[in-house]
């Protein structure tokens, strides 16, 4: 699973993804680090990046967490994804999650001013706002509420993840019956589903459970696999 934490600059994305990571055992990575050279400048030099500039950045974020998915490996990433367009370009499938941190403009700007040696300007604050495109209902982003501690915002962050993984698991279970009620040759390969996805799952912590998740996912498409190909073979005789 990736777990991309978003929202407006000042929201507090490195703290709390850091310490998801970290309480999690999970990969962290932090967007900013994927930016072209030519990117990098232009920031520095004061002047705001445009969508141009960003899909180059964003292609690299893409192709970053399909490389963590395919090695099996769990991970953290916190990125502005302000835009949604931004955000369906980083959803390469259902294990990549998003969790918006919100809060408003007041709120955001009475954290930033109680950060040790960092400045925002108000005007770059308010463009953050303008540019922020809230998620919608059909997006299924983890929305988490800010004016709490980073722990209490983890937390929250955890159950909600593992509420989500919990439905896939089930979601799963019931592709997989479906597909042995209508399928003989699947049924007969198919093993106890129901104590591995559902009852063995009840017994672990979402640690265990989230890094078991894409074994579970790989186990489901082998599955699938050696029933087209029994099919195929008795098919041909």
């Amino acid at each position: 699973m990736i777990a991309i934490i978003f929202g407006v600059s000042g929201a507090g994305k490195t703290t709390v993804g850091k310490l998801l990571a970290r309480k999690l055992g999970w990969r962290f990575l932090e967007a900013d680090d994927f930016h072209p050279a030519a990117n990098v400048e232009k920031m520095r030099s004061g002047h705001p990046l445009t969508d141009e500039d960003r899909w180059p950045w964003l292609e690299r974020l893409r192709e970053q967490i399909k490389r963590s998915l395919a090695a099996e490996e769990n991970a953290v990433l916190v990125c502005s994804a302000l835009k949604r367009k931004y955000r369906d370009c980083l959803r390469v499938n259902s294990d990549v999650k998003f969790v918006f941190l919100r809060g408003d403009y007041e709120l955001i700007a009475e954290q930033l001013r109680h950060r040790r040696g960092h400045f925002m300007n108000p005007d770059l604050l308010r463009s953050q706002f303008a540019d922020l495109e809230e998620p919608e209902p059909d997006e299924g982003v983890l929305i988490i509420e800010l004016g709490r501690t980073p722990k209490e915002l983890v937390e929250e962050i955890k159950t909600k993840l593992d509420a989500k993984l919990q439905a896939a698991h089930c979601v799963m279970f019931a592709s997989m019956k479906a597909a042995a009620s209508d399928d003989g040759i699947v049924r007969e390969l198919m093993p106890d589903i129901d104590r591995t996805l559902l009852r063995e799952n009840l017994k672990l912590t979402f640690e265990q459970r989230a890094r078991k998740h894409l074994r579970v996912l790989q186990m489901v498409e082998e599955l699938r696999r050696a029933g087209k190909k029994l099919r195929q073979k008795s098919d041909g005789r």
